[in-house]
């Protein structure tokens, strides 16, 4: 593990010293967009297809939706953050809303929260499968040491200077790197599982295919499936690190259409190696594997070791990449956003210069918090909870920031407090109904009692919306459109009966 950090931190080195060609940096940018890849796709998304059939798919649909159907409004976004000069998303919804700085804190925050679930689950998944690949099950010791790791590749990488967003070509290229890695593994573990199939007896791939197939029937669509396909498409363009690498750091509107075709061919073959690894390990493993190590215990199983460690192998680098770039993201955030005008208050005769090694040191404790905030998470929820069941959390989380960014770049909408009002709603809602009950297992009945239901994180104003996912994404969502919607009307309504006019889009230019 700690020569695998090396390695990318050496190609970051290099590069940052060295630059890319033009050729190698056009290859480059759309695999950097794979770490939306993270060792929740290499492990989990086996797991969910094992056990859910069709949901697994909605984690790679809803991104390749987004470059596939709206190319002009990626664009069109990333032109406007190269225009506003923003540094993160919490700046550029910011920019686009007057330059309120609590508007820029409340996104700052919530991402910061919400990603914890997220860094958690890379930590539980790199956990589990080094706990199962030597054979240490689940030792006390394993998590902190990942935690440790990841921690001191995430500062070495995110606190090497202090400007981090845009024209972090290292960055990108360590991301690249990680995202090749990751496929090749991937492809040839899935290859491996093929194989594997091939040479088994029809009459023991049968029982395992009828019951996998079944899975994949029209009728075993859920409302749970298009929830998590919006909740995924929400992700590319609202999660911290998909912000910065795919936003920030694009060279330019082109490069966003010239990577459209390549992102998603890569998460097809992604989503169409999943499906073989788990019919082996239907196939091969006993009934209480756990689905969400599959990857892994399949090769172990056939005692084939070096297949296993090119499996850990290729968990570990999609974790690292994500909590890397994830950490660049929130750090960021939280020191220009947050810290920052407290830190400008109390500057002394000390220069840009000290202000901006003090922001640097912040930024190192801030990516260590984050990281340890993350361990505690980890081990404070059950066991119970699945990899993507962690990762939803999180993107329902960051979904919140969607109607405000889609609002300002599609229709160029600027009132803040519109905008503001549904960000703090859709957020409490989000940590009432998915992000507190995951913590606190008796936090939903106990409340439900005692507000005679209404309070009931699962069924809001007794109203069920479906699973405890399905509810809190609808309920939270719901919530934050319709407090954007109606504080906007309430005052173009006050102006319209003031003598002004009352207009949907403000006279803000949009770009072309």
């Amino acid at each position: 593990m700690l020569a695998y950090g090396t390695a990318l931190f050496g190609i970051a080195w290099v590069v940052d010293r060295r630059g890319l060609s033009p050729r190698v940096a056009r290859i480059a940018y759309p695999l950097s967009l794979a770490v939306y890849c993270s060792s929740w796709t290499f492990f989990g998304g086996v797991g969910t297809a094992a056990t859910r059939g069709w949901d697994y798919l909605s984690i790679y649909l809803g991104p390749a939706l987004v470059f596939l159907l709206a190319p002009g409004f990626l664009t069109k976004l990333v032109r406007l953050a190269r225009d506003e000069g923003s540094s993160s998303i919490a700046d550029f919804i910011s920019a686009r809303y007057g330059r309120s700085r609590s508007t820029a804190a409340i996104v700052a925050g919530t991402a910061l929260v919400a990603s914890i679930p997220y860094i958690a689950l890379q930590l539980r998944s790199v956990t589990l499968s080094f706990g199962a690949l030597v054979g240490i099950g689940g030792s006390v010791l394993v998590g902190p040491l990942v935690a440790l790791l990841l921690a001191t590749f995430a500062i070495s990488f995110g606190a090497r200077r202090y400007e981090v967003a845009g024209g972090n070509t290292g960055v990108v290229a360590a991301i690249a790197a990680e995202s090749l890695i990751k496929l090749l593994c991937f492809v040839a573990l899935g290859g491996f599982a093929l194989t594997l199939l091939a040479t088994m007896p029809a009459a023991r791939i049968t029982p395992p295919l009828t019951g996998f197939v079944e899975g994949f029937a029209p009728d075993a669509l859920t409302p749970d499936f298009f929830v998590r396909t919006l909740l995924s498409a929400c992700a590319i363009l609202c999660l911290p690190r998909q912000f910065y690498v795919g936003i920030l750091e694009a060279s330019g509107p082109a490069a966003v259409r010239r990577a459209r075709w390549p992102f998603i061919a890569y998460l097809a073959v992604i989503s169409v190696m999943v499906l073989p690894l788990v019919l082996a390990g239907l196939a091969v493993l006993p009934a209480d594997t756990r689905p969400d190590l599959y990857v892994l215990a399949v090769p172990l199983a056939r005692d084939n070791d070096p297949m296993a460690l090119l499996a850990f192998i290729g968990g570990f680098s999609a974790a690292t990449a994500m909590v890397v770039a994830e950490t660049i993201a929130l750090s960021t955030m939280a020191t220009n956003d947050l810290l920052a005008p407290l830190l400008l208050r109390r500057q002394t005769d000390g220069g840009e210069g000290d202000l901006g090694r003090r922001l640097l040191r912040v930024r190192r404790v801030i990516i260590a918090a984050i990281v340890a905030a993350a361990l505690w998470y980890g081990t404070s929820i059950g066991d119970e909870l699945s990899l993507a069941s962690i990762g939803l959390i999180a993107f329902a989380g960051v979904a919140q920031f969607a109607p405000a960014l889609i609002a300002t770049v599609g229709w160029g909408f600027a009132n803040t407090r519109a905008a503001r009002g549904g960000l703090i709603g859709g957020v409490v809602v989000w940590a009432y109904c998915l992000l507190m009950p995951s913590v606190l297992g008796g936090f939903g009945a106990s409340l439900a009692k005692a507000s005679g239901g209404l309070l009931d994180p699962d069924a809001l104003m007794r109203v069920a919306l479906g699973s405890p996912l399905v509810n809190g994404t609808v309920w939270s969502l719901g919530v934050n459109i319709a407090l954007m919607a109606g504080l906007h009307l309430y005052a173009a309504r006050r102006r319209v009966f003031g003598g002004g006019t009352a207009c949907w889009i403000t006279s803000r230019p949009l770009a072309s």
